[in-house]
């Protein structure tokens, strides 16, 4: 077998996307393929049966509208960080040194896999929010999401700062003390990511009327500090790892 250093780092993250997107597939097979026949069939009734469905069955669209919801939410909030975080719950990983892939190239690997996961999540959810508006009503809607970002920002909020800021602080006590602090790492990479949010989005500086500086270079602004930081955070995140199992 081949080792790592003689595969360039390309060869080792496209491995890696491969082992890691396989396994992921596998999990969540059968619920991607429920919530995508779910949508395509609401795509497909004539409008005839939404008003339907909207009135005399109003039930079964509130269970499929919260089934949806929930189902893609938490796919949204928590999906990435678990992506991550699963892969170093165990100390040592011999698949990894078995298949000849550093730790670089396997959490670059997981971070492209987030931004894929991330962006067919994103697409889904704006799918669904469009197709449920078939069920509205003048009384009621359904399934509405407005995003504070627009979708690349997303994509680079989602997948990669908050999943590394959870990573970092969930990697600490498990290097330490072998305790997997789920829920405290993603809090406190929450309070951290708002505050670095905030800063990108220059929240805290206040212009004058009509002295707000253009719009390209706010978001310039904005992709420079996400990105910086979100590279920051990765070059904290491998020495970590390095630093823990020694490879």
């Amino acid at each position: 077998m081949e080792k790592s250093g003689r595969r360039s780092l390309t060869e080792q993250i496209w491995r890696a996307f491969r082992l890691e997107g396989g396994k992921w597939f596998y999990k969540l097979r059968y619920l991607a393929c429920a919530v995508f026949a779910v949508l395509l069939a609401i795509a497909l009734l004539p409008q005839e049966a939404c008003e339907l469905l909207a009135g005399r069955f109003v039930y079964v669209t509130a269970f499929v509208n919260v089934g949806l919801a929930f189902i893609l939410v938490c796919g949204l909030l928590f999906l990435p960080e678990v992506l991550l975080a699963q892969a170093y719950t165990q100390r040592g990983q011999p698949t990894q040194k078995d298949e000849g892939i550093s730790q670089k190239a396997y959490l670059l690997a997981r971070l492209l896999l987030c931004i894929v996961i991330m962006a067919v999540l994103l697409f889904t959810t704006y799918a669904a929010c469009s197709l449920m508006e078939r069920f509205a009503t003048d009384t009621v809607r359904w399934f509405s999401i407005d995003f504070a970002f627009g979708f690349q920002k997303q994509l680079i909020a989602g997948a990669l700062v908050q999943p590394l800021l959870f990573l970092w602080f969930f990697l600490k006590p498990l290097a330490i003390r072998q305790e997997r602090q789920y829920l405290r790492a993603y809090l406190v990479s929450v309070v951290i990511f708002q505050i670095v949010q905030a800063v990108a989005g220059l929240s805290y500086v206040h212009f004058a009327p009509g002295k707000e500086p253009p719009g390209w270079v706010l978001d310039g602004f904005w992709y420079l500090v996400m990105l910086g930081f979100a590279a920051v955070m990765f070059r904290r995140v491998t020495g970590r790892l390095r630093a823990a199992y020694q490879y």
